[in-house]
């Protein structure tokens, strides 16, 4: 079924506010497609519009233009703002990873703690365990994903998983990483969709014995 919108003959400037989508649809749109569409509102409240032609900007410099020193102390220090980003778009994945990961570190994931913001929302509890849902917990902190984490860095004799920061450094040598690199992604993005197949899905995690064990140890049961 086709879940057209309202507003389809609109410009830009009729539905966007500057912070808010204003579009409606003519038929009742599924929780699982609403939740793409809010996260597809997420990635526009960050857009500013305005009547300047486009120029080419480097984001590592205060006044936008390219220096040589500027690129060495991104490469070599990390500079002061972090690089994951620009880098995550080289990455060999989807596009959809790609934008999935964009939101994931901007903190722009429709987690629990997140949708609190928008609506009241009952249940704030991780899918997975007890403990408050959140990007970091779900991702890193929760003791499923510490157990999964645990598994790959075994595997690829790679601390990772521990943070983004454990992740994403790794993605500006894509080159020479672009296994680990597709790897923890896949891992992310299975993450995300586990989560949600059992939240709309209004399934419950079952682990096997020794998820079990770990995961009641983490907790200290």
């Amino acid at each position: 079924m086709t879940y057209k919108r309202n507003e389809q003959a609109a410009t830009i400037s009729q539905v966007w506010d500057g912070s808010e989508l204003k579009l409606t649809f003519r038929r009742t749109v599924p929780q699982r497609l609403m939740l793409q569409w809010e996260e597809l509102t997420q990635i526009a409240s960050n857009i500013s519009l305005n009547n300047e032609e486009d120029t080419s900007v480097w984001k590592f410099t205060s006044n936008g233009q390219y220096s040589v020193q500027s690129l060495y102390a991104v490469l070599s220090f990390r500079g002061v703002m972090p690089i994951h980003i620009p880098a995550v778009w080289q990455l060999n994945v989807p596009p959809r990873v790609h934008i999935f990961l964009w939101l994931l570190y901007n903190n722009k994931l429709l987690t629990r703690d997140n949708l609190q913001k928008k609506r009241n929302v009952e249940d704030k509890s991780c899918l997975f365990c007890c403990e408050e849902e959140s990007i970091n917990h779900l991702f890193f902190d929760c003791c499923v994903s510490k157990l999964i984490w645990g598994w790959i860095s075994e595997v690829t004799e790679i601390q990772v998983g521990v943070d983004f920061e454990s992740i994403g450094r790794w993605w500006i040598s894509n080159n020479k990483n672009a296994v680990l690199n597709s790897t923890c992604a896949a891992t992310l993005w299975s993450i995300w969709k586990l989560r949600n197949l059992l939240c709309f899905q209004e399934g419950k995690w079952q682990g096997g014995p020794e998820e079990v064990r770990f995961c009641a140890r983490l907790q200290g049961c």
